[in-house]
């Protein structure tokens, strides 16, 4: 990781045609890494005794920066590191932010200029991690991958681990995720300023929290194979028996109306439609029951409050009575 000629907490930066020195110091980096005993900084890398290349493959360009006169540096600073080695894969940033304004400015920034990965970092609760484990399923594949840099639950116990675990298999099935690691790695239990960690240490030891064994099964166990899984054929689940009687709505001492009311997926009229004609009240009978139906006080928007039916119905079937008796 290379700084990008930015201060975001002092919000000044190096003047834009000033910054041939970050950018010397990308290249020269690279060199050292990657050339050869015959170049400068190769010479230099095998006199300090490792003759053969790091082979680093990727260089990451600021870390947490935010506001625009970083990203305006960045553009200048990536584009001669782009020019002179296309084959390394250079890392945006998008801030220490899950989203908002700093993060989409980054995100916008690597997506115009085609950056190779962006770098995401966020510490949230484990709530927040179980809420959000399809998070990059609907990032796009074919642009930035996502590198994310720095993540945790805010705590070391064992609910902690289970939901990195959990938000771990959602990184490990999204296509845009190119890149993730557990931060912080090291505390010492003597001078612990930042929680979670994933190993502490004192003079004399060093132990893993549950995230470590995490971190552990999922690099050990990277779920490259795929297992069949058999079993009994599902059985068929039983029939409901059909529920019969009357409804009641109750909405305590509210008033309420119904309007299109359907029963089954189907309106009242529909009901007494399908009625067997030889349980059908005579068109003179139901006329009448329904007239004292509906100068009865307790019919409130067409439901009686006394049994709890629809009118309606009640009064469209011939062996029905009135609860009051006045039909």
């Amino acid at each position: 990781m290379l700084p990008g000629a930015w201060g975001p907490h002092h919000d000044r930066g190096a003047p834009l045609n000033e910054l041939q020195p970050w950018i010397d110091d990308a290249l020269d980096l690279i060199e050292f890494a990657n050339g050869g005993p015959d170049t400068v900084w190769g010479g230099e890398r095998a006199r300090l005794g490792h003759p053969e290349p790091f082979g680093l493959e990727y260089l990451a360009i600021g870390n947490e920066e935010v506001g625009q006169g970083f990203f305006d540096r960045f553009e200048i600073i990536f584009k001669a590191v782009r020019e002179k080695h296309p084959e390394v894969k250079i890392i945006g940033t998008s801030g220490p932010f899950a989203a908002g304004g700093e993060y989409e400015r980054g995100w916008d920034c690597a997506r115009r200029l085609g950056v190779d990965l962006v770098d995401e970092h966020y510490y949230q609760s484990p709530e927040w991690f179980l809420a959000n484990a399809h998070r990059y399923d609907g990032f796009d594949p074919s642009g930035p991958k996502v590198f994310l840099g720095e993540y945790a639950t805010q705590g070391n116990a064992w609910g902690n681990a289970l939901a990195e675990a959990a938000y771990m298999i959602g990184l490990e099935k999204a296509p845009a995720v190119g890149l993730a690691c557990y931060a912080p790695m090291l505390c010492n239990v003597d001078y612990t300023n930042w929680k979670p960690d994933m190993i502490f240490f004192d003079n004399h030891r060093a132990y893993g929290t549950p995230s470590y064994y995490v971190q552990k099964l999922f690099m050990n166990y990277q779920g490259d194979a795929l297992l069949p899984l058999g079993g009994l054929p599902k059985p068929k689940a039983p029939m409901p028996e059909p529920i019969e009687g009357p409804v009641t709505i109750c909405a305590g001492s509210s008033e309420f109306a119904i309007s299109n009311l359907s029963i089954n997926g189907r309106a009242c009229g529909d009901i007494i439609d399908n009625v067997p004609l030889e349980q059908k009240a005579p068109p003179e009978e139901y006329d009448r029951r329904l007239a004292l139906c509906k100068n009865c006080d307790d019919l409130k928007n067409g439901v009686c409050a006394q049994c709890g039916c629809f009118a309606e119905v009640r009064a469209a079937k011939l062996r029905q009575v009135c609860p009051w008796g006045k039909w």
